[in-house]
């Protein structure tokens, strides 16, 4: 007895789902692979004091933030545009004998004197936020 060998063929319609979800297949992964957002255009660091919310530092009218030693005040920034692409932001204090930046993104004050701080792109050193001029007294 010779055996019968069963063949299949794709109709118009099956071919045209197989077609579809290939495609589909391939959007998902481009969705998946090529990053969101817009490029950062710039950053706004603050100063937030759990008191008084959000503190927007003004270096035109030299006002200057003072700080205790061994006393924390949390940094924030905002970035523009809002739909940026997620990159990390570092905060930068120039003289780290005076102050540096703990890992929950607070100033700490270290010893008496005068620094700044401002935030950055991590990946990119020319985006850099306003600066904040900082006092660290006893």
């Amino acid at each position: 007895m010779e055996e019968q060998k069963t063949h299949y063929e794709l109709t118009l319609k099956g071919k045209i789902i197989l077609v579809s979800a290939a495609l589909l297949l391939i959007i998902i992964i481009i969705y998946l692979i090529v990053p969101k957002g817009k490029d950062i255009e710039s950053i706004s660091l603050d100063i937030v004091d759990k008191n008084q919310g959000s503190i927007i530092y003004d270096p035109v009218n030299g006002n200057k933030v003072r700080l205790e030693i061994a006393k924390k005040i949390q940094l924030s920034t905002t970035i523009y545009p809002e739909n940026h692409k997620k990159q990390e932001i570092e905060y930068i204090v120039e003289d780290e004998n005076i102050a540096y930046i703990n890992s929950k993104n607070m100033l700490v004050g270290k010893k008496a004197g005068n620094t700044r701080v401002y935030a950055r792109v991590k990946d990119d050193k020319n985006i850099k936020s306003n600066y904040i001029d900082v006092e660290i007294i006893y």
